[in-house]
């Protein structure tokens, strides 16, 4: 296994849905649910950049001496989102939304300092997704289900467990609080990290509905997030105000409601052994650790509830050991993973001129 694409997965994965729960400030002020608003027949395209830097070594029985130490991959994924159906509830709230993402363009690139034939192998894969699509519902708890397409255009499972942490990204207001949230509220949200070798890691969010601010301007900001010195200055509640100020000749601009996220990953003491029932069952025992923090910006949009911009740093440590219960053989690896992440939904005057899926 390469536990180098499973901790890539791990970080997106571990930024999806949550059971929320809130502390609202004491105002009057109108409470604010961000519901996406999708239409049949609509298309909609983003464009999805990361960035990793890889540092870790894996000690086995067969020590592979050409293994790289450090990797660095940075993939931009130019995507169109159409919306197949929509389902309407009989209250006429909206119910599940069918949702196709197509590949429109893909581009890789990655740097290690020895030569592995597996990183080979992942990058071409990815360069593969090019003119593919998959299809997956968005339920209306917000949850992601039946997907179909990602198995077949996608045999490494770590890259489709990425994949499907993407598409999270479409319902990441399912962990909101149910009934609204107003500026200057908290809410905070603990959910298992899944897919990882070791069992009782979570991940604990805390997120802040900071500000109101035109879209454009979120994602302006969003730019300059990547250094830590840019998150913090872009938190800020006044960061944006000159932004927020359009001129007297501008159009009215559209207004997203700005939410910054932190989070931690942590082994939650609750949960007694280390090692998953799937390792348990093929006979293997874990142990070890799984740390790491970060934090997101999200620019959601007040009128449609459609993501304008998410971008999100973070960096993981791990040290565990995979060992048989039958044999004298393990694996351990240690290692450090700094990630970032930024989804830009593309204004109409730059969309692409579509193009049919391959099949």
């Amino acid at each position: 296994m390469h536990w180098r694409s499973l901790v890539i997965s791990a970080f997106i994965l571990g930024s999806a849905l949550g059971a929320a729960s809130a502390a609202a400030p004491p105002t009057d002020a109108p409470r604010v649910r961000l519901i996406p608003q999708y239409t049949q027949g609509q298309t909609l395209y983003y464009q999805f950049e990361t960035r990793t830097h890889t540092a870790g070594h894996t000690t086995s029985a067969i020590k592979d001496p050409e293994g790289p130490s450090q990797l660095d991959q940075s993939s931009t994924f130019l995507v169109r989102l159409d919306v197949l159906d929509v389902k309407l509830l009989p209250q006429g709230a909206a119910g599940g939304v069918r949702l196709r993402f197509t590949y429109q363009k893909v581009t890789v690139s990655t740097q290690s300092d020895a030569y592995d034939p597996q990183v080979d192998a992942n990058e071409a894969q990815l360069r593969g997704l090019e003119g593919k699509s998959l299809e997956f519902t968005v339920a209306s708890d917000g949850e992601v289900r039946d997907v179909t397409g990602v198995d077949a255009i996608v045999p490494n499972p770590t890259i489709a467990a990425s994949m499907r942490g993407w598409m999270s990204s479409f319902a990441s207001t399912a962990s909101f609080p149910k009934n609204g949230i107003i500026v200057g509220e908290k809410w905070t949200s603990v959910r298992p990290l899944p897919d990882i070798p070791l069992a009782g890691v979570v991940s604990r969010k805390v997120s802040t509905y900071l500000r109101d601010e035109p879209c454009g301007a979120a994602a302006s900001l969003q730019n300059d997030a990547a250094s830590p010195q840019g998150a913090a200055d872009a938190s800020h509640p006044n960061s944006a105000a000159a932004a927020a100020a359009p001129s007297a000749a501008a159009p009215e601009p559209e207004m997203c409601a700005v939410i910054l996220t932190k989070f931690e990953i942590a082994r939650d003491r609750k949960t007694a052994s280390t090692t998953p029932e799937t390792y348990r069952k093929n006979g293997l025992h874990t142990k070890g650790k799984w740390t790491g923090s970060g934090e997101g910006l999200d620019s959601i949009s007040l009128r449609t509830g459609l993501v304008h911009s998410e971008t999100q740093n973070s960096t993981q440590d791990m040290d565990f050991t995979i060992s048989s219960e039958t044999a004298p053989s393990q694996l351990t690896y240690a290692g450090n993973v700094k990630s970032q992440t930024q989804i830009t939904l593309l204004p109409e005057n730059q969309a692409p001129t579509p193009s049919e899926p391959k099949q």
